[in-house]
């Protein structure tokens, strides 16, 4: 059986219809800008589109540059319709994304060692994730200082 890699370009559309519908998308992130919430080609990620969208969710978009991305919402900016993304492990944030290219947020994450995560209504998930935003905000910091130097 011959096996064909799809591009960016053929797997979008397709993307965008299931989502469209109604349907649940599964994916199996690359990177590792989401750890230690979401491990690369380990994790599974389950999307749905969404009409509004809220601080903490992670959302799948589509960068300027064509690059699809799952990044945690930090802030809704109301009055252009537009969002502050970033990485749960990156130090810098992605400002200005339009809602239009925001296409799904992630309903569930289901990790290699069997665990799922309703993110929405998870307690632990929650706790963890604030002490995550914690140790980021440290990290800046240190990058910073360390900068000056």
């Amino acid at each position: 059986m011959n096996k064909k890699k799809l591009t960016l370009n053929e797997l979008l559309p397709l993307y965008k219809e299931a989502l469209d519908s109604g349907k649940v998308l599964e994916l199996s992130p690359q990177g590792d800008s989401m750890l230690p919430f979401i491990v690369s080609k380990k994790d599974k990620v389950f999307l749905k589109k969404d009409n509004k969208y809220k601080r903490h969710d992670i959302v799948l978009y589509l960068r300027e540059n064509d690059k699809l991305v799952l990044h945690r919402i930090i802030k809704c900016n109301k009055k252009n319709n537009t969002f502050v993304l970033s990485g749960d492990n990156d130090l810098y944030n992605e400002r200005d994304v339009p809602f239009i290219n925001i296409l799904a947020k992630v309903i569930k994450i289901e990790s290699s060692d069997g665990r799922v995560i309703i993110t929405s209504k998870d307690t632990l998930y929650k706790l963890l994730f604030n002490l995550n935003l914690l140790k980021k905000g440290v990290k800046k910091v240190i990058h910073k200082l360390c900068k000056r130097k």
